[in-house]
């Protein structure tokens, strides 16, 4: 699919797991640079991890949001 966001910058917030997670995923599927934000550091960065090994666009972490 594409949704035409490619080099678009986007937030998600809440993506250190379940619904968030998977929209990060999307989004830097999708050519997005992605920065993600959640209250448990320990969380977000594995998910940041997981999401950096499968897309260059990822591109950096905020925590306690």
């Amino acid at each position: 699919m594409d949704l035409g966001i490619e080099g678009r910058i986007a937030l998600v917030t809440g993506a250190s797991e379940g619904i968030g997670e998977g929209v990060a995923q999307a989004l830097a599927a999708e050519g997005a640079r992605v920065a993600i934000c959640a209250r448990t550091a320990s969380k977000l960065e594995a998910t940041a991890e997981r999401i950096a090994r499968e897309s260059a666009s990822f591109s950096m972490i905020f925590s306690n949001c």
